[in-house]
């Protein structure tokens, strides 16, 4: 079988990152992943075709077909092949797996059939499920998870400075937090159960205002997410919740007064 080889082709070893298999699974690699990843080291049947399934793997498999040269360990490769696993994977499948990388980063805590807050609180598995939903096609590996999603859970801190967006000011973006929120909290809960109906009752609301979106959906995202990118402000607020989306558009106009 072909040797396997780090980028520079030096000889695969530990001191150039980790080589057990055990050390890609902690971090999130599926087993499935690993499998199709591993067989096409120094083989492959098709120039087409990447992602094989196991049973396609026993049949297609011959000796003959093996390189003899090296063969070249791509991490980049590897994470392609995961994140489509990862995006094949069933919602229940994703949340099974994601919770211990959830736990184990100190976001959440499991009671009974809850995951509330590590210090308590309302349960948080509708939270979590949305969040998948939208941070899936995001990440390469499940250890990506805690940092991709911690500001669902706790609501983030906002830099006053960044509130604005580069092509506004705070007068604009505190009017136009202003008035989202008086939208915000006069919209039913059903609205929350589709980013879609968020959307178009949002957008309708800045037309009608003659506002653009930029000054208007900018600050509103920043000020659900703490960050410069992430999902749309209507998918934010579809996961997170009406509450705690009026509570953070509160907390983002008063770092703004």
């Amino acid at each position: 079988v072909p040797l396997l080889l780090n980028p520079d082709r030096s000889k695969l070893s530990k001191r150039q990152g980790d080589v057990a298999v055990e050390d890609y699974r902690k971090q999130g690699y599926l087993p499935e992943a690993i499998v199709n990843f591993v067989a096409l080291l120094g083989w492959n049947p098709s120039a087409t075709q990447e992602i094989y399934s196991k049973e396609e793997l026993v049949r297609e498999f011959a000796l003959d077909k093996i390189n003899k040269s090296g063969a070249v360990f791509n991490r980049t490769k590897l994470d392609w092949l995961n994140r489509e696993y990862i995006k094949g994977l069933t919602s229940e499948r994703l949340a099974e797996l994601a919770e211990p990388h959830l736990v184990g980063a100190g976001l959440l805590k499991r009671e009974g059939e809850a995951l509330v807050p590590p210090a308590g609180g309302p349960d948080l598995s509708t939270v979590v499920e949305r969040a998948l939903t939208l941070e899936r096609p995001r990440i390469d590996k499940l250890s990506d998870l805690p940092a991709a999603m911690d500001f669902y859970f706790s609501a983030p801190a906002c830099d006053p400075a960044l509130l604005p967006g580069k092509k506004s000011t705070r007068e604009v973006a505190l009017d136009r937090l202003s008035g989202v929120l008086a939208l915000v909290e006069k919209l039913p809960l059903g609205d929350f159960e589709d980013p879609k109906a968020l959307e178009k009752a949002i957008s309708g609301f800045i037309v009608e205002k003659g506002w653009t979106n930029g000054e208007t959906l900018w600050p509103m995202r920043y000020a659900l997410t703490g960050r410069t990118a992430s999902p749309s402000p209507f998918e934010v607020a579809w996961a997170v919740g009406k509450e705690r989306t009026v509570e953070r558009l509160k907390q983002a106009i008063k770092t703004l007064s």
